[in-house]
């Protein structure tokens, strides 16, 4: 069992908690609730198209993606208002090339369900119930400088049917940009 100091973290969404519901257009056109992503295992996390982070991270995330895609689905979403960043706009989202999932939340409802904070912001959930909150890795926005792969260390170990050893850690990252 490990000990997790709460204070540190003042997430809006506490472990074991339900995740909260969704309906979103992807850059595919479609819409995607929640309910169609029917792996045991869920990692969403709020992105974007301009943040450093995000492009520091990205290929570190594809290759995790296309590593752990059997067996956990991946959904991003994008909340940031695109009147002051036109780069995060519906439209340059669909120029994006990923290998996830990834959702438009215009209304910035869905960040403030999931008490998003910053891009990126990963949230897992193991039967819909939230068990990983934090970052990717402590490498901010280089990947190459990454020492710890919190994010992939905790799926492997769901997926592995173990509990996450490291459930909760900071989320790095730009701040969402709320309307």
């Amino acid at each position: 069992m490990v000990l997790i100091d709460k204070k540190k973290f003042d997430y809006k969404l506490s472990l074991g908690e339900s995740m909260p519901s969704f309906s979103l257009i992807g850059t595919d056109n479609e819409m995607h609730p929640d309910n169609e992503f029917a792996k045991d295992v869920l990692c969403v996390w709020f992105s974007c198209n301009h943040c450093p982070y995000i492009h520091g991270s990205e290929e570190a995330l594809q290759a995790l993606v296309a590593e752990m895609k059997d067996s956990v689905d991946f959904v991003a979403i994008n909340s940031n208002e695109d009147k002051n960043y036109p780069d995060d706009s519906f439209e340059n989202m669909q120029k994006k090339d990923v290998n996830y999932t990834y959702l438009h939340d215009p209304t910035q409802e869905v960040a403030k369900a999931f008490g998003g904070e910053c891009t990126p912001h990963f949230f897992v959930f193991q039967n819909r119930k939230l068990v990983y909150q934090g970052r990717l890795d402590d490498a901010g926005q280089d990947a190459s400088s990454a020492t710890t792969h919190e994010l992939k260390d905790a799926l492997a170990e769901l997926v592995a049917g173990k509990d996450v050893s490291v459930p909760l850690t900071s989320a790095m990252g730009c701040s969402i940009k709320w309307n």
